[in-house]
Order: structure tokens, then sequence, then C-alpha cells
């Protein structure tokens, strides 16, 4: 017969960060460098669990290990300055939109565990239409570790629908596998 387990526990976590960023222009560039740390942990715990076989039944209690850990991070995000665009100057003076380049290490350290390093690397397009009020952005990610690669997708749609401060946006999420999400938000700021 099957053995069907059930259990509880109470779970306290810690989540804790902090991060320096700059903001500095190069020709029609913002070059913004960026340093963070993010740590977590959790105690120990225990669960109590049920086990179940046909007509026996047993119960007991299971431990839940203690989990800290951190990432540290470093980073430079690139975008093009519209207020210069098209006044015949600087690397990106074309674009009618926002382009940013991001390029990043992090690493990944846990007592107990052995830690890993890698890449994050994002470009976005944005543009407004000033007549519409429509922003469309378009983004996509590429995240690279010791076991672990995943490139992320994304749409965005947004357009202002109230005179005050509102706005709506709808999301596509396209995942390494191949899933998809659509998501959306309606926001009004009083």
């Amino acid at each position: 017969a099957p053995i069907r387990a059930v259990g509880d526990y109470t779970y306290l976590g810690l989540f804790a960060g902090a991060g320096l960023e700059g903001e500095t222009e190069f020709s029609d560039l913002f070059l913004r460098p960026n340093l963070r740390i993010d740590a977590h942990g959790a105690p120990k715990a225990t669960a109590d669990v049920t086990a179940t076989s046909g007509l026996s039944r047993e119960i007991g209690t299971l431990d839940v290990l203690a989990v800290r850990g951190a990432r540290l991070s470093a980073g430079l995000e690139m975008e093009n300055n519209l207020a210069l665009a098209h006044d015949g100057q600087g690397l990106w003076d074309r674009l009618d939109g926002t382009l940013t380049l991001g390029f990043g290490l992090f690493c990944d350290v846990a007592p107990a565990a052995r830690g890993q390093c890698g890449l994050h690397d994002a470009i976005e397009w944005q543009r407004l239409n000033p007549q519409t009020g429509v922003n469309t952005a378009w983004q996509l990610t590429y995240n690279n570790a010791k076991r672990h690669d995943m490139l992320h997708l994304s749409w965005r749609h947004e357009r202002a629908f109230v005179q005050i401060d509102g706005s709506r946006w709808v999301a596509l999420r396209i995942d390494p596998q191949g899933g998809m999400a659509v998501q959306g938000q309606v926001e009004v700021k009083f």
C-alpha cells in the first residue's frame, strides 16, 4: 500500500539587502554602476508529520535544516539620454526610444555549500508614443551560472487611462522551457 505523509511547520525567515548605485553621463549615455549584497536566513525548525498506509498511522517530527546565504553582485547599466537624441552627436543619436544595456556579475555564497558565480546580462528597448500615451517595452535577460542558464523574454504595454496618476499594463513572458505567462496590472494613485 502507498504511504501518504502530511506535515506542517512554521517558517521564520529574514531577508535584507543593501546597495550602492551611481550615475554619470558620457557622451549621450547615462552610465549607472552598482554594487549590492542581499542576505537571507532561516533558523532550524521542526515539522510535525503524520504518515498513513492502509490502516497504519504514525505521527512524528522531522528536522528542517537552517538556511543561510547571500548574493554579492556588481554591474553596469548603460542607457541613452533621450534629451540629447538627434543633436548630431553621440553613439546612439538616432534612437527614438530608450535603449538600456546591463551587464553584471554575481556570486551566491552559503555556509556548508559550494557557492556559484555567474553573469547577468539584459537589454531593453522602450518607446513612449507622446500622441497616444502608450509606452511599449521589450526586455531580454540572460543569467548564466555554473549549473543554471536562464533566458527570459518579456513584452510590456502600458497606457495612462485617468487624468490623475494611473496606468495599466500587460506583459508576456516566455521561460527557457517555452512556457508562457501573461500578466496584467491596473494601478491608480491618489
